[in-house]
């Protein structure tokens, strides 16, 4: 039973945004794209390791939480690929996707990439991620009088990819080999819980589960601002029903939503009336607060210094 759903990364769509809002001659627009491609690239090595997980078609009673998050009590947070629990263990997976040869050095603790052209590139380690979400998943587990195996592992999503040098400390298999893992898990953990004990456990990270907050680390950037012309990639005009394309003709009635989204992703969750005109280019206040009283935002604040929250479902409000 899947009980948190695959999220696309906000990172992936906050870099899909500057794309669209960036001029292509931009100093750092390959930077950018280069950063999209990566972002992109590894979220689609997730959802393959996910189809995996779905062709096993596991009798056994059990929860999956993908794209988890979470923060401990110091405030140090954690965002797992995959949870999955059963009555035998629990299982806390990362995924790469990473072609070319891959090294892992437990003595040294690197982690590098051989390229095709001989070009070596070292990576933060996923097997010391990976470990440290273990501690996490086991210091919950100990809050709540648990005792179950935990086991991590690395999996790598690029079918391509050469794993060289292994991890003595944690599994690193190719996404093919996901399923003999689980067999054989199962073969050699015998039940520990009851079905009443898995229960309580995925109650107990369903509690902890939390959004952690948007990374906004790109590079200095000079972008449109408002509601943009999908057809021309221009900035649009209010015009009385939505905004107009001055370039190329084109209406849009839910500019709005989409810019706010955007806004979201790229700068914060909340906005106030003076940003929201600064935003979208609406000169009058009386005009900027009845377009944001109309998309039924929650607020907090009097009139003069009310500000409004962006909630991340902002798109669906259309």
């Amino acid at each position: 039973m899947i009980v948190l759903g695959r999220r696309i990364p906000d990172q992936l769509m906050m870099y899909e945004i500057l794309l669209k809002r960036m001029d292509l001659e931009s100093a750092n627009y390959k930077e950018v794209l280069l950063k999209y491609q990566s972002l992109k690239k590894g979220y689609y090595g997730e959802l393959r390791a996910d189809r995996e997980w779905k062709d096993m078609h596991i009798q056994r009673e059990h929860y999956l939480f993908y794209s988890f998050e979470a923060k401990n009590k110091f405030g140090h947070t954690f965002q797992m690929d995959t949870l999955f629990m059963c009555r035998h263990f629990i299982l806390v997976m990362e995924s790469k996707d990473i072609g070319g040869r891959l090294d892992f050095d437990d003595t040294t603790r690197q982690f590098t990439q051989t390229r095709a052209s001989g070009e070596v590139l070292s990576f933060s380690n996923p097997i010391d991620q990976v470990l440290r979400h273990q501690a996490f998943v086991l210091e919950e587990l100990m809050k709540i009088g648990v005792s179950i195996p935990i086991v991590p592992v690395v999996v790598i999503t690029d079918s391509s990819t050469i794993i060289g040098s292994k991890s003595k400390e944690v599994s690193v298999f190719n996404v093919t080999g996901l399923r003999s893992k689980v067999e054989k898990l199962f073969e050699r953990y015998p039940q520990v819980l009851s079905g009443d004990q898995l229960d309580y456990v995925k109650d107990r990270f369903v509690s902890c589960y939390t959004t952690l907050p948007i990374k906004r680390n790109y590079p200095p950037v000079r972008l449109l601002q408002g509601a943009i012309c999908t057809t021309c990639h221009k900035q649009m005009v209010h015009a009385r029903r939505g905004f107009h394309c001055l370039a190329c003709g084109v209406k849009n009635s839910q500019g709005m939503y989409e810019a706010m989204h955007d806004y979201r992703l790229l700068y914060k969750e909340w906005i106030s009336n003076s940003e929201f005109r600064d935003y979208m280019g609406i000169p009058n206040i009386y005009t900027a607060s009845r377009m944001l009283k109309r998309m039924n935002l929650p607020y907090t604040g009097t009139y003069k210094n009310r500000k409004y929250f962006i909630p991340p479902d902002i798109l669906e409000k259309r």
